[in-house]
């Protein structure tokens, strides 16, 4: 960068030139000593530099098992189940950190629907329903979810007609959603 002053009045002028540098980095590490990411998925290594503004350029990231897991500048991308170390060195291999990774099948949300007085045959694969219905107004549904830090909302369960929709919308743990539909019928 250049830094130029110039008087007032416009008489004078200086240019300074100015490079700024990292500092030489001493240490790197990984602020985890292992971690659990599921198949499929990416996550970001947080890699620690000592002093802590020092940058660690042209990085060689590998992993033990590329079967199970590759890395790319710190993102890892899971593969499938097994166990891998990742390892980051700097450029001429004096400096080196590694992770144990392990990667495991996302588990699967279980879940149930019920809804009292009628017969819905719920099965989590299907996402629409159609379920003839006598005078009610609205119906007791029941969801079981297996994980409690999933969540769920029902809407449209109010002031039924023929042809409304009530609609479930289950969120997992991950944040993915799945809606269910069911399409009344009087």
């Amino acid at each position: 960068a250049e830094i130029k002053v110039i008087t007032e009045d416009g008489s004078k002028e200086a240019v300074c030139k100015v490079t700024v540098e990292s500092p030489p980095i001493k240490g790197i590490s990984f602020s985890e000593e292992s971690k659990t990411i599921y198949v499929d998925s990416e996550t970001i290594l947080n890699l620690i530099t000592e002093p802590e503004n020092a940058s660690l350029e042209n990085a060689v990231w590998t992993s033990s098992n590329e079967e199970v897991a590759i890395v790319t500048e710190g993102i890892i991308r899971a593969i499938s189940p097994g166990e891998t170390t990742i390892t980051v060195e700097n450029e001429d291999k004096s400096l080196t950190a590694s992770i144990n990774i392990k990667v495991i099948e996302k588990p699967q949300e279980k879940l149930n629907i019920t809804i009292e007085g009628y017969n819905l045959n719920f099965d989590s694969s299907n996402y629409e329903y159609l379920l003839a219905i006598k005078d009610e107004k609205s119906l007791d549904i029941e969801v079981i979810l297996n994980n409690d830090k999933s969540k769920y909302k029902i809407t449209g369960n109010k002031n039924l007609t023929n042809n409304s929709t009530i609609k479930i919308t289950v969120t997992a743990e991950d944040n993915t959603k799945k809606e269910y539909k069911i399409k009344i019928t009087k």
